[in-house]
């Protein structure tokens, strides 16, 4: 599922291929698919978004 890009042709995705309930976060470059977070809760802790 595509939740954004960072400029054309660059998206980011939720890869629920390897898990229905934690999908990894996937960013989308030149030479492939590249793993940002294993999941959503860390890709918000990556970028400061969680409370507390």
């Amino acid at each position: 599922m595509l939740i954004g890009d960072l400029f054309p042709d660059s998206a980011i995705a939720l890869d629920y291929r390897l898990s229905r309930d934690r999908p990894r976060v996937i960013h989308a470059r030149p030479q492939g698919w590249h793993v940002v977070a294993a999941d959503f809760e860390e890709l918000e802790r990556l970028l400061g978004l969680q409370a507390g």
